[in-house]
């Protein structure tokens, strides 16, 4: 034995069936052949293991616990989905845990078994865009998950569109904000943070890129500034651009891809010397609940997170529910477009 500690993977592999497979043996179910569950019992004894919780959540059908994995833990943003998703377990008599998508990454990229040794009846989880090896990897994952318990996505679907969501559309977010400031006479628009692998269907960019085509106005690369979603972020992402520009080639209008960047951006903004609204609109994403006390105050789009983590919660308790829901976004317009405030579509 090298010490290791064996997973439902390895015996899987080991006796050349699915995890799901080793999953109902484990349950005791009548499902599997008695030659395909004595090749599968004779692996747990030979490679000694021990499904300890694993085991004991497989066993039991119901724990009265869900769970919702999120991003990151320290974005207000995320934590909107958990408000919802709490408040709508709490009232069906559901224990919510909370885990970090992000950190079940780093962890050698087994969230199926992190999840089930929780003995979940559900759980809700949060997916980005993703490319490449990333975005295969979560994909097995999710495929993973999902022989387990069931699963509903938030934030974003995958393109192979297999699984319940309840989604919201970041093209249609900056298509929003395009046409609101473009309506305001806004010629130079810009678009802070984001990925930059992010140019598909359904992504900032996209939106981004369709809008300015529809107002008939010029794409301009130095307008498109990649980032991480954060103050800080949008404080670097504005004074990069500000800097390689000269004041005339300024843009009069930014849409940051969240309120922490447009926060940051507000500040640096000022640093130049430029007032919000009258210098350059600035404008946000998510409609967090400092943006009303933000001076100005800051106009946003509302994605109704709180929405998505309730509606998730109803979907994995009830699988007639279980559908790809879009859940539109809405304008919240305050001082720091210019507009007039309010809200709109």
């Amino acid at each position: 034995m090298n010490g290791k500690k064996n997973t439902i993977y390895d015996i899987a592999a080991e006796a050349g069936v699915s995890i799901a497979t080793v999953s109902r043996v484990l349950r005791g179910e009548n499902t599997v052949t008695e030659k395909t569950k004595k090749r599968v019992q004779d692996v747990i004894l030979r490679l000694n293991y021990q499904p300890s919780a694993i085991a004991r959540g497989l066993t039991q059908r119901h724990s009265k616990t869900l769970g919702i994995a999120l991003p990151r833990l320290d974005n207000p943003h995320y934590s909107l989905f958990y408000k919802g998703a709490y408040d709508e377990a709490l009232k069906a008599g559901y224990t919510l845990l909370v885990f970090s998508w992000e950190k079940m990454k780093d962890a050698n990229w087994d969230p199926a078994g992190m999840l089930v040794e929780r003995r979940l009846d559900g759980v809700a989880i949060y997916t980005d865009y993703a490319s490449g090896e990333d975005a295969s990897n979560e994909l097995n994952a999710l495929r993973a998950i999902r022989q387990y318990m069931p699963v509903v996505l938030i934030g974003h679907n995958l393109p192979t569109k297999e699984y319940p969501s309840v989604t919201i559309d970041l093209k249609e977010c900056v298509s929003l904000m395009v046409e609101h400031l473009a309506s305001l006479g806004h010629e130079r628009i810009a678009l802070l943070g984001g990925l930059r692998d992010m140019q598909t269907e359904g992504t900032r960019d996209a939106g981004y890129f369709e809008a300015l085509k529809r107002a008939k106005l010029p794409f301009v690369s130095d307008y498109r500034v990649y980032g991480d979603c954060t103050p800080e972020g949008g404080q670097t992402a504005l004074n990069e651009l500000l800097e390689r520009l000269i004041p005339s080639q300024w843009p009069t209008a930014v849409i940051a891809a969240n309120d922490l960047t447009a926060m940051g951006a507000i500040c640096a903004a000022e640093a130049h010397g430029l007032r919000v609204p009258e210098d350059m609109a600035i404008v946000g994403c998510d409609n967090l609940f400092f943006g009303a006390y933000m001076h100005p105050s800051l106009t946003s789009i509302d994605t109704h997170q709180t929405y998505i983590g309730r509606r998730a919660v109803q979907m994995l308790l009830d699988e007639s529910l279980q559908t790809e829901e879009h859940v539109p976004c809405q304008l919240i317009l305050r001082e720091s477009s210019g507009g007039r405030r309010g809200a709109t579509r």
